[in-house]
């Protein structure tokens, strides 16, 4: 399977940060810039869209439907079973939100409708922080270590909204 691409492909289906980690890592942050810039279509394998996760996205502008999807996928992939009831690491929740922002380089141009749904997003990303922030924690000790914990489902109310 030949896989075409634009970095615009690739920033609008909210794929940039894992793009960036496994097929950009050798290239300096100035040779990822022009990349951008430039926008020329460039050929991924079929391996590489697999795991940055091309293969199951489709490119909307609900760029906050995005976000909950994220949150929700990570919910499932990092919650922890303790005492009867699903628990994901503080760090983890208010590191991902934080960092969903890095999905759209701030030197790539968008469309107006495009730039418009990254502001909303920041705007929502920013309100659902705090809400997180907000949110009762549970501390448990492994090796000797305390984590901060939230319940996965106040997450999932949050999101859900």
């Amino acid at each position: 399977m030949i896989i075409t691409l634009t970095p615009e492909d690739v920033i609008k289906r909210c794929l940039w940060k894992e793009y960036k980690k496994f097929c950009l890592h050798d290239k300096s942050e100035n040779e990822i810039k022009e990349i951008v810039t430039n926008n020329q279509p460039f050929v991924i394998s079929e391996d590489a869209a697999y795991v940055i996760g091309l293969l199951k996205i489709v490119e909307t502008d609900n760029l906050i439907h995005r976000f909950n999807q994220h949150m929700n996928n990570h919910l499932q992939n990092k919650s922890n079973l303790m005492d009867g009831e699903l628990y994901i690491s503080r760090l983890t929740v208010l590191k991902e939100t934080e960092q969903f922002e890095e999905y759209f380089p701030t030197y790539f141009k968008n469309t107006i409708e495009y730039e418009r749904a990254i502001v909303e997003l920041k705007q929502y990303i920013k309100k659902i922080y705090d809400k997180f922030s907000k949110l009762d924690i549970t501390e448990h000790f492994f090796n000797e270590k305390k984590i901060l914990y939230l319940k996965s489902k106040d997450i999932k109310k949050i999101i859900d909204i």
